[in-house]
């Protein structure tokens, strides 16, 4: 735990409010009070943290063991840090995502599947709903746990990599999991192509801030360079779709901010532009087929679905599970299950099966967060997740930002469109990505995120 230091034990109650005079100063006083009083366990702290997020990008098995040993020792912590963690109380990004997440787990009581509800619970609990709290008492160090982070996304590049180098020995085959490649793409040691793509476009949204924040310094924006070649090289390799599409609307909504504020040109976004398509043309000599081809054929595999009743593609399953959960979202009672929903987990209950079809009866997660948030909780349950959403955006750090303010806003907006096609709120690290960047990320409650 450290030697204590006796200093002054600052006012943490009531906490201070926004609009209050010398709020500011009293959550500044309150934030570094933990540090000071505790200096060498805030050290080990800071520590335990960046290793969460150096494992977050990784697998769920070491995101889950960083994850126990950083609230393990946090607890340990509380006597010292509970004080600085009073300002939490006031924050609006803080109860919204605890409503959402108390409200889903409600909703289980009324389930038809209280098994995978518990399930789907104890990911969002014991994996991602710590992370504000836990990073909260270390938050003047998110410069370490953004480096950390893009470390581990480079590891998992690495690990890309040596996919590709190893199939090449090996009569296609992958070292890693000892079995022939797929088409499905390259994801290293994460087992789910959409989530591992998920945090390597995240770092690149990063790496783009980071570039555009530091021009100046040539040793940072040589490592932005090589951070941005990797993390392309692995969105392209990975083949996620929803994570392509998610990434070129982020990426956009990012060009675009900077050049309304003033942070980018015309002319050196032309530039950014270009050197990002020549990295996914490069990536694609990676793959057996280029990335024009699987966007085409999310159109043709939606034609048919539309138009023949055709369900064989995976784009044709996940709109096949979105458009049953529409239709059984307000089935009887449909006034209670229209406004609170049938449950968490209650989507594995519902027969997908078509005659005529290979459809599997059962579907864990439907791919779709909205509509499946909808099914389960209802307009309350989706209300609130979107609620959650928007106040994590905090369009009032849009103001005046920085690239790397713009970034974070970039990356939540990546993580929104992905859940489109995805279903990140039933996977731990995935929603646990989200609330890091609640916490480091759009909460510019210290402006420290105006500089990188």
């Amino acid at each position: 735990m450290g030697i204590l230091v006796d200093i002054p034990k600052p006012k943490a109650w009531p906490p201070p409010k926004k609009g209050d005079e010398f709020a500011s100063e009293r959550v500044s006083e309150l934030l570094e009070y933990g540090a000071k009083r505790d200096p060498i366990g805030d050290k080990v702290h800071t520590v335990f943290a960046c290793i969460f997020m150096f494992c977050l990008p990784l697998a769920t098995a070491p995101a889950s063991i960083s994850m126990a040993i950083l609230f393990g020792y946090s607890v340990l912590r509380l006597p010292t840090t509970w004080r600085t963690l009073t300002p939490l109380v006031t924050s609006s990004v803080y109860w919204s995502i605890l409503a959402w997440a108390i409200y889903s787990t409600i909703s289980i009581s009324w389930s038809s599947d209280k098994t995978m509800g518990w399930d789907h619970a104890s990911s969002m609990w014991l994996m991602a709903m710590p992370i504000p709290v836990l990073l909260w008492p270390v938050l003047r160090k998110w410069k370490w746990f953004i480096a950390a982070g893009l470390a581990g996304v480079f590891l998992q590049n690495m690990f890309q990599l040596s996919e590709i180098v190893g199939s090449w020995f090996l009569d296609g085959n992958d070292w890693i999991t000892g079995k022939v490649l797929s088409t499905n793409g390259y994801i290293g040691f994460d087992k789910h192509q959409g989530n591992g793509s998920l945090f390597v476009a995240t770092a690149a949204i990063v790496w783009v801030g980071i570039l555009l924040n530091n021009r100046k310094n040539k040793k940072c924006f040589r490592f932005a360079i090589v951070g941005i070649s990797f993390a392309i090289f692995g969105i392209v390799v990975a083949k996620s779709r929803a994570v392509w599409v998610g990434f070129g609307i982020a990426t956009a909504i990012f060009m675009i901010l900077n050049i309304t504020y003033g942070k980018l040109s015309c002319k050196k976004t032309l530039m950014l532009i270009v050197g990002l398509c020549v990295l996914v043309i490069a990536s694609t000599s990676f793959t057996r087929s280029s990335v024009g081809k699987h966007l085409q054929d999310i159109k043709q595999s939606a034609t048919s679905y539309f138009n023949d009743g055709e369900i064989k593609t995976g784009n044709q399953m996940r709109l096949h599970w979105a458009e049953t959960l529409l239709y059984k979202t307000l089935d009887q009672p449909a006034v209670f299950h229209g406004m609170f929903g049938h449950g968490l987990g209650s989507t594995r209950t519902i027969d997908f099966s078509v005659e005529g079809q290979p459809v599997a009866k059962t579907a864990q997660h439907p791919h779709n967060a909205y509509i499946q948030n909808l099914y389960e909780g209802g307009f309350v349950g989706l209300g609130l997740f979107v609620f959650m959403l928007i106040k994590t955006a905090s369009f009032k750090s849009l103001r005046k930002p920085s690239p790397m303010t713009i970034a974070s806003f970039s990356c939540l907006v990546l993580w929104a469109t992905a859940a489109f096609f995805e279903g990140g709120q039933n996977s731990g690290r995935v929603l646990a990505l989200l609330f890091v960047i609640a916490a480091i990320g759009p909460i510019s409650t210290v402006k420290r995120l105006s500089k990188c």
